[in-house]
């Protein structure tokens, strides 16, 4: 059976992509408080999902929540994404910047665009792959060699963990 649980691996690139696709189609100009409202909201939940990941991390013997094979594709093509204690509290590091940017954009800068609300949903969704170093990688088997998105160690050392599928020594 497949708990909620294990799908919060994802939950910080999904959330603000929906929250960003549901606010274009609600549509700009008219329903700027909407998509207001809407953007605190989802940076408030990535909050909290950034809270329960290092909890997770810090509960977990080996310091990894979890790792979370996207489509469940076999290894040559597998794009794995994986939560440490690193990755979850640089994942809290920004949601927690965020949150602070979104609340202080609601005095007046959420104004001057039309598409502020989706365009920084957007923009979070990007810095939350790209600020943890061990939450998405790409990893190649044709090549020997896994590719992240950060240099990360546990590539490149001589002995990976069992539990980090897709991370082979070349």
């Amino acid at each position: 059976m497949i708990r909620l649980a294990d799908h919060l691996i994802i939950a910080p690139v999904v959330l603000p992509l929906l929250a960003g696709a549901v606010m274009l189609a609600l549509g700009g100009e008219r329903r700027r408080n909407v998509n207001a409202a809407l953007n605190v909201a989802t940076t408030f939940a990535l909050v909290a999902i950034s809270i329960a990941l290092l909890r997770a991390a810090d509960a977990a013997a080996s310091g990894v929540t979890g790792v979370y094979r996207l489509g469940d594709w076999p290894a040559p093509f597998a794009i794995v994404l994986v939560v440490d204690r690193l990755a979850a509290l640089m994942l809290l590091l920004t949601s927690l910047l965020a949150a602070a940017a979104v609340v202080f954009s609601l005095a007046r800068w959420h104004r001057v665009g039309v598409l502020f609300h989706p365009l920084f949903q957007f923009l979070l969704m990007g810095i939350t792959v790209r600020s943890s170093p061990a939450i998405c990688s790409i990893c190649s088997f044709s090549s020997k060699s896994c590719l992240r998105l950060r240099m990360d160690w546990r590539c490149t050392a001589p002995d990976p963990p069992e539990s980090w599928p897709g991370c082979i020594t070349s």
